[in-house]
């Protein structure tokens, strides 16, 4: 059966608070990296056009399942399709998934998969945002990762 991979970063991780949200269960959750810049905006994340490399997960969905798991997604991410704009904006990314936990020259072997993802949208965000920068080591590589030891981690929707 046909799949599509989307990659998060934050309070839609599996142990955040936005992990149990999504509409269907993934075939598959795995670590993946991709190339961006990690900003912490208070109480949640945001990622944009950046080189350095972001930890998060890499759900696999299947098809059957995306259109709800997309409407879902969207409406706790601000964004509407229908005029691609919103706090956030859905769009494609490289990412690059763990494939046997600790080979550490993994990206160099590794075919990258196109994932769907939500950008940072919102300029007045980043200006009051604080940037993460990368930290800590995964698989070889210096990674930025959501939360971090600054970061405010909500515990409701309401704390947001």
């Amino acid at each position: 059966m046909a799949k599509a991979s989307i990659f998060v970063y934050g309070t839609l991780k599996r142990d955040q608070l936005r992990g149990r949200m999504w509409p269907r269960p993934a075939q598959s959750v795995a670590p993946a990296v991709v190339r961006a810049q990690l900003f912490d905006f208070g109480s949640y994340p945001g990622i944009v056009a950046g080189q350095d490399w972001v930890l998060g997960e890499l759900w696999s969905i299947q098809e059957r399942d995306l259109a709800e798991t997309f409407r879902v997604l969207d409406a706790i991410e601000g964004y509407d399709p229908r005029q691609h704009r919103g706090l956030y904006l859905r769009t494609e990314i490289l990412a690059f998934p763990a494939h046997d936990g600790n080979d550490c020259h993994f990206i160099d072997s590794m075919e990258p998969i196109l994932a769907s993802t939500y950008v940072a949208n919102d300029p007045s965000l980043l200006i009051r945002a604080r940037r993460i920068e990368p930290y800590q080591t995964w698989n070889g590589l210096l990674v930025a990762q959501w939360p971090d030891s600054l970061t405010r981690i909500p515990t409701s929707l309401d704390d947001e």
